[in-house]
């Protein structure tokens, strides 16, 4: 409900970003270690790890107090009408070979009329031509479930996954 100690996670997250730039002044010594950088990390160091805890408590207190009405998130999708569909049914018609930009500008268009209209996006879209060479109903259908879609949520995780593993030499 009370957005503070959310906003004070992405505070203190500026305020560790801040930091980094000490850090990276320092590596110009990397390999010529005088007493330039000590004062300079006798302070950063532990102001850090001082910071990332109080963020990591904050973060865990919001969690554990986290409270979900999925039957509300259910509904505010369907307010949408389908309308919050709509990546999703243009990335399935560029699996289908339709280019990305030429996707877009069709959703683009089906979205508009299906707001003047007052109908569900998935209604116009079942009527386009152009969504048809592309996609049958039961793609149609499927690509307008949000049930079955998480954006691009795996290939983020794999990338992270990977970049992590890269940075620990795993």
């Amino acid at each position: 409900r009370n957005p503070i100690k959310s906003e004070k996670v992405c505070g203190l997250a500026r305020i560790i970003r801040g930091l980094a730039t000490t850090a990276l002044e320092n590596i110009v010594l990397e390999h010529e270690r005088d007493l330039t950088n000590s004062s300079c990390e006798r302070s950063m160091v532990p102001e850090v790890f001082i910071l990332l805890d109080e963020q990591l408590k904050t973060l865990i207190s919001v969690i554990e107090g986290l409270v979900v009405y999925p039957e509300n998130m259910k509904r505010n999708i369907e307010a949408t009408k389908g309308l919050v569909m709509s990546e999703a049914v243009m990335l399935a018609m560029a699996r289908k070979g339709a280019s990305r930009q030429w996707a877009h500008e069709i959703l683009r268009q089906c979205s508009m009329e299906a707001w003047k209209r007052q109908i569900g996006l998935k209604d116009v879209l079942k009527e386009r031509e152009e969504v048809r060479r592309y996609l049958t109903e039961e793609e149609i259908d499927e690509a307008m479930n949000p049930y079955n879609y998480l954006g691009t949520s795996r290939e983020q995780i794999d990338r992270i996954v990977d970049e992590v593993g890269k940075s620990l030499h795993l």
